[in-house]
């Protein structure tokens, strides 16, 4: 009887020391379970509408240059994020060329009995790629990259004088091939709206009147 208390006495702090360490053992496990179980970030593609007016001029060729001014632009892009840098989508752009008399009297004033006005204007229709530089950031610079078809309203004016006809512009209405490229940054004010800012080139492919364009633009993100 003597002899076996030490031995209960062992079995009882076995018993305890094993308690102790299923205890641990379990609160580590759970630990664990929770750290495994805390959802990770994903990515959420929400598609994005972007509205942007500003100023558009030609740049080239003589023949657009001459006789018509810069005027109002704008763009509207429907884009869809691939991933978090990245997305893909379509694009519409417009801008308006006003017509310069007083460029016109000047070379032509003293042949012609009115002087018209024809303004014009430049359509377009883009597949467009959109990089973001800096994601998840307030403020990030992006590049927006085209390829479209661009239609120009055309304008035309001639004359006959003595028995011969005067062409003084002839810009006829056409579809052509055309390229953008646009570098621009955004700030924004909560994941669904930003405002942005953006200076683009639009090339005319194959035109001897239309070549290049310039546009400063700005305006609003909307992400749906």
């Amino acid at each position: 009887m003597v002899g076996a208390l030490p031995g209960g006495r062992r079995t009882g702090a076995s018993c305890l020391v094993l308690a102790l360490l299923v205890c641990a053992a379990t609160g580590l496990h759970a630990q664990g379970v929770v750290k495994t179980a805390r959802p990770k970030p994903t990515f959420v593609k929400r598609p994005s509408v972007i509205v942007l007016g500003g100023y558009g001029m030609p740049l080239s060729h003589t023949s657009l240059t001459e006789f018509w001014n810069g005027g109002v632009s704008g763009s509207l892009q429907f884009l869809i994020p691939v991933q978090r840098y990245l997305s893909f989508g379509i694009g519409f752009d417009g801008n308006y060329f006003a017509f310069d008399e007083a460029a016109f009297q000047a070379r032509y004033g003293a042949e012609v009995d009115s002087i018209p006005s024809s303004n014009m204007g430049l359509a377009s229709l883009s597949l467009i790629s959109r990089l973001i530089v800096a994601p998840g950031y307030r403020f990030t610079p992006y590049v927006v990259a085209g390829l479209g078809a661009s239609h120009v309203t055309g304008a035309v004016y001639k004359e006959k004088v003595a028995g011969v006809t005067q062409r003084y512009y002839d810009i006829p209405r056409k579809t052509r091939l055309s390229a953008l490229l646009a570098v621009g940054v955004e700030l924004a004010f909560s994941p669904s709206f930003a405002i942005e800012a953006e200076g683009r080139c639009v090339y005319i492919h194959n035109d001897d009147d239309l070549g290049l364009l310039a546009h400063l633009l700005a305006g609003v993100r909307f992400r749906l």
